[in-house]
């Protein structure tokens, strides 16, 4: 599979992009410019603006061109490109100003003796705390904002990175239910909010930050936060029981090399034990998926089928770099410019290997991205079985690459190129994947139901 396939947004914005205004910079062009681009290149484009949407479509441009002709400040400017991006509810879709001038940071007088203070008495089931992340570059105070019920802020108490001061706002939190939505403040502006899982002791966002107070961490806490220190990426491999091992992959943001080494050197222990839990809990995915994985998960042959390739001037640079050898599907894609190429589907065979002999995968809400696309591969394979809740939704169209330039080159936008082979049957966006087998009870006890499950059946 190409590894655009795989290409997450998380990875695109952990990029600090820098640039001033062009002589064309202006609002009014920098969203006609976007208008231009998403039509051009999405691949979802011709979905989501059809008979039914055309109507509502027209007029939130010919609103929003009003008011981009206004000339309005960049933030204000911003505020309509990500109203234009979000008409489109494909959370791979996105837009963010890197520009340090367009957003403001916001500051309370506030210092850890007044965190303490105010949060001696704050529940565990709470997200109120302190919080580090695992470089110990940032210390966080999440505290209830104000009286609004489900609403908290977290504010920086401690860092190291002069960009960051005490008493400065760090993230608004809100609670969804299942989930917080995080809006992260200080470093950009954004069209789409992260999603964020609280349980115990470690708040994942992405990464997790672990509490140091009113609660402690306990020892497995402890050993989760640790296994994202120095690069580790949070990946662990240890065994359950004695006939379970489990496996846990938080992120795809890695290269694939340092995915396969650590299985590698799990390996004899995993082909040597029964059953096997692959956790990809909290995995919004990144620039790979479980292709390493796949010989440990089937056990017959299987195809792959190939998306959808939206052909374009821009999008056809990247597809013809994939498949330069591929001479028939270059001219096709050269040929059909404005409509979608079936990408060839890719037929997989492995060895069968006596162990594992059953897999659960466990999946959450924050799985999104390549971890949907790698679920969508192997929840039909017949040693594996899904666990958990439904995924996040994000994957009905995808890969990823470089960022749409825009006459204003901090405003910088990604643009899914391929409609996925589920999306017109079976689309997840709006729903996420639903797990064979659902688990109503607290996440940090998933993993000893998935054990019964496996050692049950």
């Amino acid at each position: 599979m190409k590894q655009g396939i795989w290409i997450s947004i998380v990875l695109f914005f952990s990029i600090h992009f820098l640039g001033f205004a062009q002589s064309d910079c202006t609002c009014l062009s920098s969203l006609d410019s976007l208008r231009n681009k998403i039509g051009l290149n999405y691949a979802g484009y011709e979905d989501k603006v059809n008979e039914k949407t055309r109507s509502h479509y027209g007029r939130m441009v010919q609103e929003l061109r009003a008011l981009a002709s206004k000339s309005p400040d960049r933030r204000a400017c911003f505020k309509l490109l990500a109203r234009y991006v979000n008409f489109f509810e494909d959370k791979h879709l996105q837009i963010g100003d890197y520009h340090p001038d367009d957003f403001t940071r916001i500051y309370e007088f506030f210092t850890e003796k007044d965190a303490r203070q105010l949060l001696r008495n704050a529940s565990i089931d709470s997200p109120e705390g302190i919080w580090i992340e695992p470089s110990g570059e940032k210390k966080l105070a999440i505290l209830k904002d104000g009286k609004r019920p489900g609403i908290f802020k977290a504010l920086v108490i401690q860092s190291s990175d002069s960009n960051f001061k005490p008493g400065q706002l760090y993230y608004r939190l809100q609670n969804k239910g299942g989930f917080y939505e995080v809006e992260s403040l200080g470093n950009a502006l954004l069209s789409a909010k992260s999603r964020g899982k609280h349980y115990k002791n470690l708040f994942y966002n992405y990464g997790p930050w672990m509490r140091q107070y009113p609660h402690q961490p306990d020892l497995a806490e402890q050993r989760e936060f640790e296994a994202w220190k120095n690069n580790g990426k949070g990946l662990m491999c240890y065994k359950m029981t004695d006939s379970v091992v489990c496996l846990k992959i938080p992120t795809f943001g890695m290269q694939g090399n340092q995915l396969e080494s650590f299985v590698n050197k799990y390996d004899s222990l995993i082909r040597a034990t029964p059953y096997l839990i692959v956790d990809v809990r909290h995995n919004g995915g990144g620039n790979i998926g479980m292709e390493v994985l796949l010989p440990y998960l089937c056990s017959e042959p299987f195809v792959v089928k190939g998306g959808l390739m939206k052909s374009s001037e821009d999008n056809n640079r990247a597809f013809e770099s994939d498949y330069a050898g591929d001479t028939v599907l270059v001219r096709r894609l050269r040929q059909n410019v404005g409509k979608l190429v079936s990408q060839p589907d890719l037929s997989l065979q492995y060895e069968p290997l006596p162990n594992p002999k059953k897999v659960v995968i466990l999946q959450n809400d924050q799985c999104g991205s390549a971890t949907e696309y790698s679920l969508q591969i192997v929840k039909n394979f017949k040693k594996v079985t899904t666990m958990g809740g439904f995924t996040m939704g994000m994957m009905d169209y995808g890969d990823l690459r470089g960022p749409a330039d825009l006459p204003c080159r901090d405003f910088k936008c990604v643009i899914p190129m391929v409609k996925s082979p589920w999306t017109d049957t079976e689309p997840i966006d709006r729903t996420g994947i639903k797990p064979e087998i659902r688990i109503l009870l607290p996440e940090y006890e998933w993993p000893a139901r998935a054990v019964e499950y496996l050692q049950g059946n």
